[in-house]
Formats: C-alpha cells, sequence, structure tokens
C-alpha cells in the first residue's frame, strides 16, 4: 500500500493502484462494456417482441421503485440522495430534455450490459446469474450514497437490481426492465433538480 505524506493538507493520502484508475476511467469500462454487448449479442434481446402488459409493467415498477426508494431514504435520514415527492413535478417541468434522454440511454445501456450480456449472455440467465448480476451491479451503483451508507439503502438498490433481472428472466427482453430502470432514474433525477431549485428560489 503506497501512501504518501501530503504537505499541502497536512494528511496523508493513498495513492490508487493502475488498476483502481482503469475501472474508475469512464470511458475505459464504458468501452468494456460496449464490447461485451457486441461479443455476447446481447443487443439482440432489443428486438425480441413483448406485450403491453410487459411494457405498462416495467414503467409500474419504475414508478413503485422510486417511491420504495423515497421512502427508503426518508427513513434513513441521509442528506446523501435528497429526493422528495413534491419535489418531482418541479423538477419535471424545469428537467432539460437532453438530460432527462441521458437518462434514458444510460438505462438502457446499463440493461443491455448487465441484465443482457452479464446475465443473460455470459453467465446463463439462471437464478444464480440473477443473484450475482443484481449483487454486482449493487456494489458498482454503491457511490451515489456517497459518503453515507445506510444498510437499507443497499437493501433497497439490491431489491431494485433483482427486480429488474426477474424482469428480463420472466420476459426475455430488455424493454420492460430499460423502462423500469429508465422511470426511476428520471424521478430521481428530476425530484433532486426540483429540490435544488426550491433552495435555490429560497436563498
Amino acid at each position: 500500500m503506497n501512501i504518501d505524506a501530503d504537505a499541502r493538507h497536512g494528511r496523508r493520502v493513498r495513492r490508487r493502484s493502475p488498476l483502481r484508475r482503469a475501472v474508475d476511467n469512464p470511458y475505459l469500462r464504458n468501452a468494456v462494456l460496449a464490447a461485451a454487448i457486441v461479443v455476447s449479442g446481447a443487443w439482440k434481446m432489443w428486438l425480441m417482441p413483448v406485450s403491453v402488459l410487459e411494457v405498462v409493467g416495467g414503467c409500474a415498477i419504475g414508478l413503485c421503485s422510486f417511491a420504495f426508494a423515497v421512502w427508503v431514504l426518508s427513513r434513513c435520514n441521509t442528506s446523501a440522495l435528497v429526493v422528495e415527492f413534491k419535489n418531482l413535478r418541479r423538477g419535471l417541468c424545469r428537467l432539460p430534455r437532453r438530460r432527462c434522454a441521458g437518462q434514458v440511454l444510460r438505462a438502457a445501456f446499463e440493461e443491455t450490459a448487465w441484465r443482457g450480456a452479464l446475465q443473460t449472455a455470459i453467465l446463463g440467465g439462471g437464478p444464480l446469474a440473477l443473484l450475482a448480476t443484481a449483487g454486482l451491479f449493487t456494489a458498482r451503483h454503491a457511490q451515489i450514497y456517497q459518503h453515507r451508507v445506510a444498510t437499507a439503502q443497499i437493501a433497497e438498490f439490491a431489491l431494485f437490481a433483482f427486480t429488474l433481472g426477474a424482469l428480463v428472466a420472466a420476459t426475455d427482453a430488455l424493454l420492460p426492465a430499460a423502462l423500469a430502470h429508465a422511470m426511476r432514474n428520471v424521478a430521481i433525477f428530476a425530484a433532486r433538480e426540483g429540490g435544488e431549485r426550491e433552495h435555490g428560489d429560497q436563498v
């Protein structure tokens, strides 16, 4: 373990290993995920037919997941991810379309990489693959809680990840899970945006 003294701040700083820097590099990470999608053929799952019920169910699951996340966060008394129902409408009205589209595309990309490539194509799509993918997905997203991580928050996100995997396993398609993921992402992002704007108006 390499630790240097930071004379300017009077504290010790831990150097990140080359592997850690590579993992934290978003361009390299996305390139690896994109290669896995192409090689595994996971993109073909977007061509699978889905019913109207599955589409509506995916959207409903996304909204229910958002509501449950808000409830869990309110119980944890943490400021790491501040979202409230009252800010959702304000955030949606003022949310830039480009950012909204970015959240949707991110959800689609992550579902293709995690549920399509890893869970289905690489691990075989069985129960163990579902659990392993949900666990890895939760661990990868743990940084959204920043420095204060409550056990309930991790459990809530793990349940969300498991639900996405179960959707893909049940439908053999990515669209319902991607819709659920996108609905949650956009709702949380809009609620946070609405809360920040409300705070700015009050100041």
